[in-house]
């Protein structure tokens, strides 16, 4: 590349590493970001890596609830053990549809309506 041609090359080449890593991100996401309408669905999702979008009520207590039904324990070994939950992530403005009159949140011990789909994660304790 000539001298003369390194500031205007350099700038494309940055765009163009920028655009192509903002795609790989998006398609790592998209791939691992599942809709679950069904409570079963959701730890095998979450083992998987998986951030999941469910009918949720939006209740504090409700959330802390589901916190505790996903709770578990890793062994790590010689590095002791991890304590793994699930928390909600946030309520994404582009939701995957409307929630349907009548729908129960998905936390199967709770009778409130849902609100919103709402992103839950695995996070460590």
């Amino acid at each position: 590349m000539p001298v003369a041609e390194i500031a205007t090359q350099s700038s494309r080449l940055l765009d163009q590493i920028q655009k192509d890593m903002y795609a790989k991100a998006n398609f790592a996401y998209s791939q691992h970001r599942k809709v679950i309408d069904n409570w079963d669905e959701v730890s095998p999702a979450l083992d998987s890596k998986n951030v999941v979008l469910i009918p949720f009520c939006l209740d504090d207590k409700c959330e802390d609830r589901i916190k505790q039904l996903t709770t578990k324990e890793d062994d790590l070994g010689d590095q002791g053990t991890a304590s793994m939950e699930m928390k909600s992530l946030c309520i994404p403005f582009e939701q995957p549809g409307e929630i349907e009159e009548g729908r129960k949140c998905l936390n199967p011990e709770c009778d409130r309506l849902a609100q919103k789909w709402t992103l839950l994660g695995e996070a460590t304790k």
